[in-house]
């Protein structure tokens, strides 16, 4: 008896266990509180979101504005572990916790008393669980990923614009991609003032970023820019600039040196110009390289040598050695002396004295084409250069010439003039080859032809007579052999062909004002013509009329009024009706004294002016 009641307890506990564990199953629960039991919410910064089990399989979800919610049916252990995924954010995982239901702790219990019938209930079943309070919500912050920075940064890297990497560094600035934007910043500013010859551009790049990985390169440029400036300043004040400015320059031993030596120059050019010598200027030149007075060292050496030479030169070698001599230095230094006069003056002075020895042609050319040779440093140096040594004497006014001077023409002809003080002054004869007859004689006064100066033909008559005073020509007339006057026969033939031109210009202004009478002839048929009277004033008409202008008896220009009435002309003034003036191929047309001229062809008449008051037909020009 105690048995079958033991057994039938045991029964009914078991009946009561199953009953209990089946109110574990949905059947038992509200759709919305079962989905509330099993939904987690996920709050992330990132809208777009895929949330995956332990096992990669994705599980749906409900998603607004950021907020996911995610319904979890079968509470199992690879159902509590999430990962949150986005291409552009890093994976994410978050842990759900899970707790057994109420309605399955008389289960849970039983279990404990190893009864075996709940085996099966407890543990095969998940529906006995349900999602932990403290894991039903979660706020999530979704880090970028370093994909997507790479792709930011890429796409600056695309325009390589300063002001993108810029907003890359304020946006990302803990990454690790905003350190390479700001070496892009640093290469990109870099690489526009690299080439760059100006220390201020490197200065304010250094000021701009202290942090730039060129800052040394930047500042090795400072120096050695910086120190190239002050050497081509040439200046002690330069040098002590940079010396102070830079004291930590690799440049400093070598700027204090050349400060030294500045100052050893400067002084060296004081004394020179103190001495103010040949010698001291040639002295300064050999003991210091190019500097910056070598140009006017050079200038003061050679007016100074000039000016000493002068007076030391005895024959025209040494005369063509010292002008060769500041020729070169004038090409060395490439300055010019303004005191080489003095030396050439003396030259032609020396050769003007050499071709007096000479008696013959053959050797006045002779001695002239070798000073030609000299002067050119060619010896090929032609017969022309000969030529124009003889032109520069003969025309010079700075020589030291007196007395009468023989010179020779490439022809043989003998040339006379008479110099006083270096210009010609006195008589001129040039001699035929044989040395008789005259072929041209004047004179000359102060340098300058004055007077009759006679050309003449081989047979002694004359071919040309001038006339001039104080070297302009006032007349010239020329002959032939026979003795005929060709200078009047030229402006007898000049005076008759300015006769026919003449002729033919009045022709074509007759021709003309016909053309133009008949114009407005065939305009005006059936009206009165009249003139002006003597007074050049018009007279009183009636209707249309035609006024023809005459001056010295010639059709000058031709007016036409429309109803013209004796109120319309007051004081020779037009003071109303409608005028035209025709002239050559100009119209002009007067309207109450305002005027508007055309230019007129066969076809068509051109707008010129307008707005011109006409005063008085009889005075106008």
């Amino acid at each position: 008896m105690i048995m079958i009641m033991t057994k039938a307890r045991i029964f009914s506990i078991i009946i009561i266990v199953q009953l209990l564990s089946s109110c574990t199953t949905p059947l038992f629960v509200s759709d919305d509180k079962w989905k509330t039991m099993r939904t987690v919410v996920l709050r992330t910064n990132q809208p777009d979101i895929t949330v995956k089990n332990k096992k990669g399989e994705v599980l749906d979800r409900y998603s607004e504005d950021g907020e996911h919610a995610v319904f979890i049916e079968k509470l199992k252990r690879k159902n509590m572990t999430l990962t949150l995924s986005h291409p552009d954010r890093v994976d994410t995982t978050v842990h759900i916790k899970r707790k057994i239901r109420s309605g399955a702790m008389i289960a849970d219990f039983l279990f404990i008393y190893s009864i075996p019938t709940v085996l099966p209930i407890q543990f095969l079943n998940s529906s006995i669980y349900k999602i932990s309070p403290n894991s039903r919500d979660f706020t999530i912050n979704l880090r970028y990923s370093d994909f997507y920075y790479e792709k930011k940064f890429n796409e600056c890297a695309k325009n390589e614009n300063i002001d993108e990497y810029k907003i890359f560094i304020i946006k990302y600035p803990n990454t690790k991609f905003a350190a390479k934007a700001q070496q892009r910043i640093y290469d990109i500013e870099w690489d526009k003032i690299k080439n760059k010859k100006v220390v201020s551009f490197f200065e304010k790049y250094i000021n701009k970023y202290p942090q730039s990985t060129y800052n040394q390169i930047a500042q090795d440029k400072i120096y050695n820019m910086a120190y190239n400036d002050a050497l081509l300043a040439t200046t002690v004040e330069a040098l002590e600039d940079y010396i102070n400015k830079y004291p930590n320059s690799p440049k400093l031993e070598e700027a204090k040196r050349a400060k030294s030596k500045t100052k050893e120059i400067d002084e060296a050019y004081q004394q020179a110009k103190k001495t103010n010598n040949y010698i001291a200027y040639k002295k300064f030149i050999d003991t210091y390289e190019q500097t910056k007075f070598h140009k006017t060292i050079a200038h003061l050496m050679l007016e100074a040598y000039c000016k000493e030479k002068s007076s030391q030169l005895e024959n025209l070698q040494q005369c063509n050695d010292a002008i060769k001599y500041v020729k070169d230095i004038q090409e060395k230094f490439e300055v010019i002396s303004y005191n080489l006069k003095t030396l050439t003056d003396l030259r032609d002075n020396f050769i003007a004295s050499e071709i007096q020895k000479c008696k013959t042609k053959d050797a006045f050319y002779s001695t002239l084409l070798n000073q030609a040779k000299i002067e050119k440093g060619n010896e090929n140096t032609d017969e022309g250069g000969a030529d124009d040594i003889k032109t520069r004497i003969l025309n010079s006014e700075s020589l030291k010439m007196n007395g009468t001077y023989i010179f020779y023409s490439r022809d043989g002809c003998k040339e006379s003039y008479v110099y006083l003080n270096g210009k010609k002054n006195g008589s001129f004869i040039k001699f035929a080859p044989d040395q008789k007859n005259i072929v041209e004689k004047g004179e000359f006064v102060d340098g300058k032809k004055d007077g009759i100066y006679v050309v003449y033909f081989e047979s002694g008559k004359t071919k040309l007579q001038q006339n001039w005073n104080n070297g302009f020509r006032q007349s010239e007339i020329e002959y032939d052999e026979s003795g005929k006057n060709l200078t009047a026969i030229r402006e007898a033939e000049q005076r008759k062909a300015e006769e026919l031109r003449e002729k033919e210009e009045r022709k074509r202004v007759a021709d003309n004002l016909n053309r133009q009478k008949q114009i407005i002839a065939n305009q005006l048929i059936n009206h009165v013509f009249v003139t002006l009277d003597n007074n050049r004033s018009p007279l009183s008409y009636r209707g249309l009329h035609l006024f023809l202008v005459f001056y010295d008896d010639n059709i000058c220009a031709s007016y036409a009024a429309d109803k013209l009435t004796a109120s319309t002309i007051v004081n020779n003034i037009m003071s109303s009706g409608t005028w035209e003036i025709f002239e050559d191929e100009i119209k002009t047309s007067f309207n109450n004294g305002k005027s508007t001229t055309y230019k007129i062809n066969n076809e068509y008449q051109y707008l010129i002016s307008g707005n011109t008051y006409l005063e008085n037909i009889g005075k106008l020009k």
